[in-house]
Order: structure tokens, then C-alpha cells, then sequence
């Protein structure tokens, strides 16, 4: 059974407070696609994302965002356990100039070797999301900080 996410704590939101300050001062794209069911954890980090300033809109599924009639770019892509790691696969060449994160639980080493493959910037826990929110945030949006 999978963990029910938790990217709320005050200790997320002043990480993504400060990448996203950067965000701006470096005029970095803001565009944050979440995809995946919407629950408690989803919805705290999409809350989170647009206080700090970023255009965060969610998404139940990766057809979702294929199917909208305006096509956006995103700058970064939040995939969540939700999203089936085959579906990734065979959407990754529709989403080849975002930067991808993927949250999940427990994967199978089939799944995970596969996701690794497909050049994914983040792939591990909610937990460990939290823990490096905004190092991910900032090199996803600006790119790595050389200075």
C-alpha cells in the first residue's frame, strides 16, 4: 500500500520560499506541472509552490496534460506515485524539455532502473523531496547555481 505523502511542513515551505525568490531574481521559468491523484500531500505542495510565487497547476494524469488545448511547456514536472512508471515511459518524449521529478514509495528494481533511465532529476520519497526541495527546485528551474 502506498505512504500517503506529506510535503507540508514549515521547514518545505521556507525551502521552496527561498528557490523560488531565486526563481524570480534570476527570471527563471516558473511553470510547475503536479501530476497525480490529488490528495492531502499533493495539495499541500501545490499550495505551497503558488504562495511562493510559481505557477503550479495540477493534473490527474499524464493524458490530462496531453489533452488540454493550449500546449504548455513546463519548466518542471512533479509526477506522483499516482502516475504508473510505464505511463512515464511512454510520455517522456512529450515532455523532453522538462525537468522531471518523480515521488513514490517503494518501487520494484524493474520500475526504478527503468525511471532512472528516462533522465529523471529527482526520484525518491516524499520525505526526501522535502528534505531537498529546494536544491531540486532551483537547479530545475534555473539550473545549477555556479556561483
Amino acid at each position: 500500500m502506498a505512504v500517503s505523502p506529506k510535503i507540508h511542513g514549515k521547514r518545505t515551505a521556507e525551502a521552496i520560499g527561498k528557490a523560488a525568490d531565486r526563481v524570480r531574481r534570476k527570471h527563471c521559468p516558473a511553470e510547475v506541472a503536479v501530476i497525480g491523484g490529488l490528495r492531502q500531500g499533493e495539495e499541500g505542495l501545490i499550495r505551497l509552490l503558488t504562495q511562493a510565487g510559481l505557477n503550479a497547476e495540477h493534473f490527474e494524469s499524464l493524458r490530462d496534460v496531453q489533452c488540454r488545448p493550449i500546449r504548455r511547456t513546463f519548466a518542471l514536472v512533479i509526477l506522483t506515485q499516482a502516475v504508473e512508471p510505464a505511463a512515464i515511459q511512454a510520455y517522456r518524449h512529450k515532455m523532453s524539455s522538462s525537468k522531471i521529478v518523480y515521488l513514490s514509495g517503494r518501487l520494484s528494481t524493474t520500475d526504478e532502473i527503468m525511471l532512472r533511465s528516462l533522465g529523471l532529476i529527482f526520484l525518491g520519497s516524499y520525505n526526501r523531496f522535502e528534505e531537498k526541495c529546494a536544491a531540486i527546485l532551483q537547479d530545475a528551474l534555473c539550473g545549477k547555481s555556479s556561483s
